[in-house]
């Protein structure tokens, strides 16, 4: 697995500050009301397991926790070394296949075999069950482990891997990914929009990004929104993606708003790369 690098998800706002641009202000939507209807709601577990244990860091993967808005793996971490230590996991893949942008990070300071901190790590199972991936058979990511800048401690990198109690059955395959939007240097986007569903209370923008290039990608999309000429809102997503692998991106639509059009960007570069070069913009024609 790829090490995240300076990718990280990101949701932004494009705070316009110039006194002769009199266009709204893009914003952060409120979140839509999600209702959850898989039947793996009350079925799925793992096995208590160590995944780290180094140098007097143990890092054990506890229960998997289903809850209204996400399901999530908790973490528990225990630091018997002499150093105060930065945790963070990454790069998190769900059943092989579909990749989350999500980070968790926290400081643990040394103790005596005592459980120094407890981590939720995020799946972002909520948007794959709408899109009809609902047997979450197998968690994999990255665990990164440094010390201070000055203590010569040297940084702990491991992949790990998980598997639930619905490894046997878990989906890898999307149903309906939408059309081809665009392909970039290997990243193929396609997308669709969902009016209605009876998980999400509001309209909303499904994007596929997906790695058909062979080769690991650096990939930053950002997607923005207008409506009477203005643009309304916009978000964007920065990841690794590792060849075949998938990423979804879930955008919700105001309601109450005569959206004009869509617009997608997208920059790709080797994975590793600290330069990206210039956008591809694409526009969305077939939201109304």
């Amino acid at each position: 697995m790829i090490p995240f690098g300076i990718f990280t998800i990101i949701e932004i706002v494009r705070l316009i500050n110039s006194a002769n641009d009199n266009r709204p202000v893009p914003r952060r939507l409120p979140p839509p009301t999600i209702t959850r209807t898989n039947r793996y709601a009350k079925g799925i577990s793992i096995n208590k397991q160590i995944l780290l244990d180094e140098r007097g860091i143990q890092i054990t993967a506890e229960n998997y926790i289903k809850s209204t808005n996400d399901d999530f793996i908790t973490i528990g971490i225990v630091n018997t070394s002499d150093e105060v230590v930065h945790v963070e996991c990454s790069n998190v893949v769900v059943n092989g296949n579909f990749a989350y942008p999500k980070v968790i990070q926290t400081t643990v300071a040394p103790s005596t075999n005592q459980l120094g901190a407890r981590l939720s790590l995020e799946l972002g199972a909520w948007m794959l069950e709408i899109e009809g991936i609902r047997a979450f058979g197998q968690i994999d990511f990255h665990i990164s482990v440094a010390g201070k800048e000055d203590s010569g401690m040297k940084t702990i990198e491991k992949d790990v891997s998980i598997r639930t109690s619905l490894y046997d059955h878990m989906d890898t395959e999307i149903i309906n990914p939408g059309r081809v939007l665009t392909v970039c240097d290997g990243i193929r986007v396609s997308g669709k929009i969902v009016r209605k569903s009876p998980s999400i209370s509001a309209a909303f923008h499904s994007i596929w990004l997906e790695n058909i290039s062979g080769t690991p990608k650096a990939v930053n999309f950002t997607y923005r929104c207008y409506s009477n000429g203005a643009e309304i809102h916009s978000s964007a997503t920065g990841i690794n993606l590792e060849d075949g692998r998938k990423s979804l991106a879930l955008i919700i639509l105001e309601n109450g708003k005569a959206i004009e059009k869509t617009e997608g960007s997208l920059q790709v570069a080797s994975a590793g790369s600290t330069e990206l070069p210039m956008p591809e913009i694409f526009e969305l024609q077939y939201i109304n």
